[in-house]
C-alpha cells in the first residue's frame, strides 16, 4: 500500500494498493501512536493491483499535522465494509496488519498519477 502525503481536508487519496484477496483501504485516525477509530473506508478492491483509487471520504476533516493510517482490511464476502467482520490484513513475517501511516501537511503537494 502506497499513500503520499496528505493535506487536510475531507477525504484521502491513496495511489498504490497490492492485495492477495479482495478487501478495502481503511483509514485510522491516530490513538497515542496506534491506529484508532475508523474514518472511512474505500470501495470493494479486487486481488491483485489497483492504482489511483478514488478518494476515500472520511467521516470528519483532517488536521495540519496529525497522522493517519491506511490499512488494508479483508472482505468477510459481502463486498461492503463492516468494522465487526472485516479484519486487518496480516504480514505474514511479523503478523503485524499490513499499513501506511500518512502525515497529514498543510504543506503536502497532490499525488502524483501512478501509471499501471
Amino acid at each position: 500500500i502506497y499513500v503520499s502525503e496528505q493535506a487536510p481536508g475531507d477525504s484521502v487519496i491513496v495511489s498504490l494498493v497490492r492485495i492477495e484477496k479482495s478487501g478495502f483501504v481503511v483509514i485510522h485516525e491516530d490513538n497515542q501512536g496506534a491506529p484508532g477509530g475508523i474514518l472511512g473506508a474505500s470501495a470493494l478492491l479486487p486481488a491483485g493491483e489497483s492504482n489511483n483509487l478514488p478518494p476515500i471520504t472520511l467521516s470528519r476533516d483532517t488536521k495540519d499535522g496529525e497522522d493517519i493510517y491506511a490499512m488494508l482490511h479483508r472482505d468477510n464476502g459481502d463486498g461492503k465494509f463492516d468494522k465487526a467482520n472485516d479484519s486487518p490484513v496480516l504480514d505474514s513475517v511479523g503478523n503485524e496488519p499490513m499499513m501506511m501511516i500518512v502525515n497529514v501537511s498543510q504543506d503536502a503537494e497532490a499525488p502524483g498519477i501512478i501509471n499501471p
